[in-house]
């Protein structure tokens, strides 16, 4: 299957938005620290441009398989900042369930652990959503997220509002979750 791509406003805490395409989603964390510098992220082909001027450097990590889940597995996660946009990049190996949920997220945090909050997507029987989750309704300003799926690849784009109040050196954690069950995990060195 060719990429899909869905973009989706945001107001408040969370919003769920129909997407026709791909399957599967799940759940969950926060561990490593985002500074500011003033590298922009890498942009690949098919991927959405993420706006440049001040950026964090991409933080990247390889994932730990935690569940059996056949030949479905994360390979490796990306966090890249600027001033506007966190982009979130996953890999994977295998195919995407055609059934059930299958949850691709971070879990972001202040420095010290505090104000966790989760960015992600998210397919329940062959319907999607991406979602921002885990702080005070009425908090955030509307904002756009965009997610665009190609085989072994989503990218996922959220407004730089989402981790604003996390402050500089926010945290992050990412994992796969199937059927309710966290199957792979990952945390940048």
């Amino acid at each position: 299957m060719g990429a899909v791509t869905l973009r989706a406003a945001v107001w408040g805490a969370a919003v769920t938005v129909g997407l026709v395409a791909c399957g599967g989603s799940g759940e969950e964390g926060a561990d490593t620290a985002v500074a500011p510098t003033t590298a922009s992220p890498p942009v690949s082909a098919g991927s959405p441009s993420p706006s440049a001027t001040t950026a964090a450097a991409p933080r990247s990590c390889t994932a730990t398989p935690v569940a059996a889940s056949g030949s479905f597995h994360l390979k490796g996660v990306q966090v890249a900042t600027d001033a506007t946009t966190v982009t979130v990049t996953y890999q994977w190996s295998g195919m995407v369930p055609q059934t059930g949920a299958v949850l691709w997220s971070v879990t972001a945090s202040a420095a010290d652990g505090s104000r966790p909050r989760r960015l992600g997507f998210k397919i329940i029987e062959g319907q999607s959503s991406l979602f921002v989750s885990g702080f005070s309704a009425g908090q955030y300003d509307d904002f756009l997220s965009i997610a665009e799926m190609e085989p072994h690849r989503l990218v996922t784009e959220f407004s730089a509002t989402a981790v604003t109040d996390l402050g500089a050196g926010w945290r992050w954690r990412a994992t796969l979750t199937v059927a309710g069950t966290v199957i792979d995990q990952c945390t940048p060195d």
